[in-house]
């Protein structure tokens, strides 16, 4: 089930807000998620579902997200007492990649340099 107030965001964003018009959509979206319920354990399945989305199209993504996902949490365990910021730092770590999703795998698996040139 959608949030009617996240899908009215979502189709009225304008790529050409300004600064205040930006902050005064940030502040809505916020609003609409926090008013969602979900539980702990949904969150954690649409993080994983959406780091599968990224990852699926390349072994060499999923290496990637895996390692730094593991280091950044086992730094975040050792660094924040706060349980609360452990769990966003391994929610980063897993979403680090989510351009990636857009970009060609011929790109991505390229095994030289980028060029300009054809």
């Amino acid at each position: 089930m959608f949030s009617r107030e996240i899908i009215k965001l979502a189709r009225s964003m304008d790529f050409y807000l300004t600064d205040g018009e930006q902050e005064k959509v940030n502040r809505e979206y916020e609003q609409a998620i926090e008013a969602v319920p979900f539980t702990e354990e949904e969150k954690e399945a649409v993080l994983k579902m959406l780091t599968y989305a990224i990852d699926f199209r390349s072994p060499h993504t999923v290496t990637h997200t895996i390692t730094t996902t593991v280091i950044s949490l086992v730094l975040a365990e050792r660094l924040c007492s706060d349980p609360e910021e452990v769990r966003d730092v391994y929610s980063g770590a897993m979403l680090h990649d989510l351009g990636k999703i857009g970009i060609p795998v011929e790109i991505l698996e390229f095994p030289g340099k980028l060029s300009l040139r054809p």
